[in-house]
């Protein structure tokens, strides 16, 4: 499970195949600005939904929209992905 930037060059600058992220359950904008969540969560390489921060002072709080139930499995690794992006935004 990967926590994905907008920023990153697979989601904003391979027009071409930019399309291979949308999935038949997922059919997310990429990367447009849904509903303040602007960076994407894959698994797999598949497009899964959307991920934002909200900061305060002393935190960070990663919030997340997936576009479908999520096994264990993949549960379990997205929070993994959530508590490493928290671990590098702390260091």
């Amino acid at each position: 499970m990967d926590l994905v930037q907008c920023f990153d060059e697979v989601i904003i600058s391979y027009t071409e195949t930019r399309d291979v992220l949308i999935t038949p359950t997922v059919s997310f904008p990429v990367p447009r600005h849904v509903d303040g969540f602007t960076h994407v969560v894959l698994g797999d390489g598949q497009l899964l939904g959307h991920w934002r921060t909200h900061r305060a002072p002393g935190s960070l709080e990663v919030e997340t929209r997936v576009g479908r139930a999520l096994d264990d499995r993949e549960q379990r690794a997205l929070d993994a992905a959530v508590a490493r992006y928290e671990k590098f935004m702390r260091t």
